[in-house]
């Protein structure tokens, strides 16, 4: 049922390891590389392939708890064997946890962590036969009223931590099994009220009432044969039903117990300063709206804000924050370096060093612009080729716009002005063959690099869309980039997005999807602190920024830091 298990630290260490059957395309790098080195842990799962990857977090140790399973499979014990695996991992290794660094001195935990694996197996065996009990006692008798007593949860738990269950002595990985199926039944149960199932009274039928007879000549009949109807007689259907009542599963004793639970503003001022504690639930609610407020008012997209809030609250829940350090300067820490880390770009795009070795394989070095229309792509273009053309490289403009009225005179007033050669063929012609003779040209010439411009469009275009997939899986450059401006918010978002999916749905049967390579954020000198754009970029697509446009002379292209982004969105 179970492909492959892992126990994981943050840092990407793989501590254990266990195979049960041959598993395709390492889910378990997936995982790392896009969840944890991207900070992605909002949520608890992923589809890769035909793999369902499930993990579980534990913020005090920096561990992840991993199960890969086939996704089609409805496996309603793994949230179970994840606890379980947490509860008994710790329980062996903390001292080893507790000791030392693993990051730094790593032999030993991995060397010891080996003899994890008969431990998981009778922990495994417990959880599927707790699991597969309780679906058979579903079938048989229906789904059973759930205990809601207190009394009856607080059984449940000395139940399952005690030695023996049924007369049998319990091992280890029975115990701990029983004890995270009997936390789990503890925690959905509590005081409920419902309405009453009790059906209401049944209606009298109306008693007959007798009615006064006529006489063929108009005179009344017997007077003792009509009476007037008494109140009692009266039709029930002209009386309002009974109310019904709210009550009770279990009769309260206390007022309090109705109460939500909830800490005095004191209570949280000394938790936020004082006391060796862990981050709970009700901590993380009291300051992630305002750091999702504070993000969105920077321009980050009301999605990415979200995500990332999750994120953070999902790696600092249960983690333990020393005295004398706040609480809010805690979390403020945590999402500096998970920005910091989304930002920095997890390839180098070196586009000096590829042009060099495109060289020494005699072919020209390919770079496609694509975006929205009026973000700055022709200009932009123009000052990356002035930048090439700055170190010595040879530079060839493919005009490939051939949609726009004016684009390829726009581009011919650049070229003139930086000497850069523009390609073109008019309007009205297949772009994806413009550029193929682009490049036929460049190789036959030896120009070092060719830049292809395209059609601004919008991202809904299905014609142009697919002229640009067309265009890019036909011509495969070497390098695509997205250019979009830093003054977009929602909207940026959704237009890399539709970008990207449909570049790789545009391909060709049998190719590899192509999408995105890289980002050029544009107007980044009109934001001041708002540059919450280029994280909402970087997120969505996982790509890195190669430039940012910082003014209108061909100059004006800079390498985007990091850390200048991370600081103006939380100061």
């Amino acid at each position: 049922m179970i492909d492959e298990i892992a126990i994981l630290h943050k840092g990407g260490l793989v501590l254990w390891r266990h195979f049960f059957s041959t598993v395709r395309g390492n889910p378990i790098n997936q995982l790392i590389k896009t969840v944890l080195l991207e900070d992605r842990a909002g949520d608890n799962s992923l589809i890769h392939d035909t793999y369902k990857v499930q993990w579980l977090l534990e913020n005090d140790f920096d561990l992840v708890f991993v199960v890969v399973y086939q996704h089609l499979l409805a496996l309603n014990y793994i949230d179970n064997l994840l606890e379980g695996m947490k509860c008994a991992f710790i329980q062996k290794f903390q001292s080893q946890l507790s000791s030392r660094s693993i990051l730094s001195d790593p032999k030993d935990i991995l060397l010891e962590a080996n003899s994890f694996t008969p431990d998981f197996k009778e922990l495994l065996k417990a959880v599927e036969t707790l699991a597969e009990e309780t679906r058979m006692k579903t079938r048989q008798k229906g789904i059973a009223k759930k205990d809601t007593s207190n009394d009856a949860a607080d059984a449940a738990a000395a139940e399952a931590t005690s030695p023996t269950l049924g007369g049998k002595k319990l091992t280890m990985g029975q115990k701990i099994a029983a004890k995270v199926a009997a936390q789990k039944e503890a925690k959905n149960s509590g005081l409920s009220r419902k309405t009453s199932t009790k059906a209401p009274p049944k209606k009298a039928p109306p008693k007959k009432v007798a009615r006064p007879k006529w006489n063929e000549d108009g005179t009344m009949g017997d007077p003792n044969a009509y009476h007037a109807p008494k109140e009692d007689e009266l039709e029930t259907s002209a009386r309002l039903p009974p109310t019904e009542t709210i009550v009770a599963e279990d009769d309260p004793t206390k007022l309090d117990d109705w109460k939500p639970k909830t800490r005095s503003r004191f209570t949280n001022f000394l938790r936020d300063r004082f006391g060796n504690r862990a981050v709970d639930e009700e901590d993380l609610k009291t300051i992630m709206p305002s750091l999702r407020e504070m993000m969105t008012s920077k321009n980050v997209a009301q999605e990415i804000a979200e995500r990332l809030c999750d994120s953070a609250s999902a790696e600092l829940q249960g983690k333990t924050i020393p005295n004398f350090t706040s609480l809010s300067a805690t979390i403020k820490k945590s999402l500096e370096a998970s920005l910091l880390r989304i930002l920095t770009p997890k390839r180098d795009v070196n586009i000096l060093r590829e042009v060099s070795k495109a060289r020494d394989l005699g072919r020209p070095y390919t770079i496609a612009f694509c975006g929205v229309n009026g973000v700055g792509k022709s200009t932009t273009l123009s000052k990356v080729a002035y930048w090439l053309k700055s170190n010595n490289l040879s530079v060839l403009i493919a005009a490939c716009d051939t949609f726009r009225s004016g684009a390829v005179e726009q581009l011919q007033v650049h070229s003139g002005r930086i000497n850069v050669p523009v390609f073109q063929k008019g309007y009205a012609k297949d772009a994806a063959e413009v550029a193929r003779d682009a490049l036929v040209k460049a190789k036959k010439e030896k120009h070092d690099v060719v830049l292809i411009d395209t059609a601004g469009r919008m991202q809904d275009n299905e014609p142009l869309m697919r002229s640009l997939g067309k265009l890019i899986h036909s011509n495969k450059p070497d390098l695509v980039l997205f250019v979009g401006e830093a003054l977009v918010g929602n909207d940026g978002v959704d237009q890399l997005r539709k970008f990207n999916s449909s570049l790789e749905d545009y391909s060709p049967p049998g190719e590899p999807p192509r999408g995105i390579d890289g980002l050029i954020v544009t107007k980044f000198d009109t934001i001041d602190d708002k540059m919450g754009a280029a994280i909402s970029m970087v997120y969505q697509s996982g790509q890195p920024i190669v430039f940012v446009g910082v003014g209108q002379s061909y100059q004006d292209l800079r390498e985007l830091n990091p850390q200048v982004v991370v600081n103006a969105l939380l100061d």
